[in-house]
């Protein structure tokens, strides 16, 4: 039995998503910005999925703009709100573990002559708020943006975002978080975390890859410079004729979560337990991350003795895994993030991260431990690195 045991990289589309799509894929195929009655009926879907995106995170449907995946939501709140302020305000804040597209359009953003600052982390993965005070009172009131991610991709650590908010408005700084890992995982109020700008993606949360959205403040009042432009669809923040389909899956899956969330957090706990224990009598082992701070879905481990890449690719036949990020995975660098959190080259290369689903059995869960336990064992056995032989 294979052991789908990456949804951090992305989810299965749950069936009831898939339902709701299909008929925007067939018979209900207008254009949803067209004028006519056929054309209405299908913005009327898009304006439902938009809602229901809204409601799980206590925001406002008009705040809600489309776009197709996180990494477009970042790209647009990032570069956006930087070009839009830039001759007032020419400094960014972010933290050294982000995602890579947000770590790339921040160097962009340096080589056209803006001013940023990346934040340190603790050895938890939790970002130092006395370093980002810091850093906004010294660059006190031309700080534009300060984007930090609410959880991490790779080991799980969540922010304190309420705090991050907090002392970003105090020095006139906007907020943007990618919170592609977090919603779905948690609870989130986009109110109560002082976020301006929020990014989210379809396929992290069991629905369509894609589709995404870029949640952006109506109360502050935040501007931005669009990255396409054309037809002005979205608010003129995004233009171009949008996917029904991709759009009501992705509704329909935040709807789903509106209801479920806690059953899956429960479902999440219950594996999460099933896999430390399977793996508490191992020798050499470390845990990545924040012990409590996280979501509840991830592991983030290293096998000391074992090259992750090889535990990974020895147990393809068996269990799918991930040594990091599933958009950095072609460099045989050491995470940047594991880097950022201090631990030693040793550590970093021999971290593997274990992420169950909504649809991971407990089976699954503990036959993929078994697999990985006797898989850790061989190579240890022919590795010229393992002195516990």
């Amino acid at each position: 039995k294979y052991s789908y045991l990456d949804n951090q990289a992305t989810t299965p589309m749950d069936p009831r998503v898939l339902s709701k799509m299909i008929p925007y894929m067939t018979t209900n195929y207008a254009n949803c910005h067209s004028q006519h009655k056929i054309g209405r009926q299908v913005a009327l879907a898009v304006e439902e999925a938009r809602q229901n995106i809204a409601q799980l995170i206590n925001a406002q449907p008009n705040e809600i703009i489309f776009t197709s995946g996180a990494t477009e939501a970042n790209n647009i709140a990032i570069k956006g709100v930087a070009k839009y302020y830039k001759d007032k305000k020419d400094h960014l804040i972010t933290s050294k573990i982000e995602h890579k597209c947000v770590l790339e359009s921040m160097r962009q953003l340096e080589a056209d002559g803006f001013n940023v600052h990346y934040i340190n982390v603790d050895h938890d993965g939790r970002l130092l708020i006395d370093e980002l005070e810091d850093c906004l009172k010294t660059n006190d009131q031309k700080t534009s943006l300060v984007s930090v991610m609410g959880a991490n991709n790779e080991m799980g650590t969540i922010q304190d975002l309420k705090k991050i908010g907090e002392i970003s408005h105090q020095h006139k700084a906007f907020f943007h978080s990618d919170c592609a890992q977090l919603v779905g995982k948690k609870p989130i109020d986009v109110r109560a975390e002082n976020i301006d700008l929020m990014s989210i993606s379809g396929h992290k949360m069991y629905g369509p890859k894609g589709v995404g959205a870029l949640f952006i403040n109506k109360k502050q009042r935040v501007r931005l410079v669009p990255l396409i432009t054309g037809g002005g669809q979205e608010g003129n923040i995004r233009s171009g004729t949008l996917p029904v389909f991709l759009c009501v899956g992705f509704g329909e899956a935040a709807k789903i979560l509106q209801i479920e969330l806690p059953i899956d957090i429960q479902h999440y706990q219950q594996l999460k337990k099933i896999i430390l224990d399977e793996l508490k009598d191992m020798k050499q082992i470390t845990f990545n991350g924040h012990p409590e701070h996280r979501i509840p879905n991830n592991v983030n481990v290293s096998f000391l003795g074992v090259e992750g890449e090889s535990l990974m690719l020895s147990l393809d036949d068996k269990v799918a895994l991930s040594t990091g990020s599933a958009c950095t995975s072609q460099s045989l660098e050491p995470s940047h993030v594991l880097h950022a959190m201090g631990l030693k080259p040793e550590e970093a290369h021999t971290a593997v991260r274990i992420g169950v689903g909504r649809f991971t059995t407990e089976e699954e869960a503990r036959e993929g431990m078994k697999a990985i336990k006797k898989e850790v064992g061989r190579l240890r056995e022919i590795s010229c690195l393992w002195d516990e032989k």
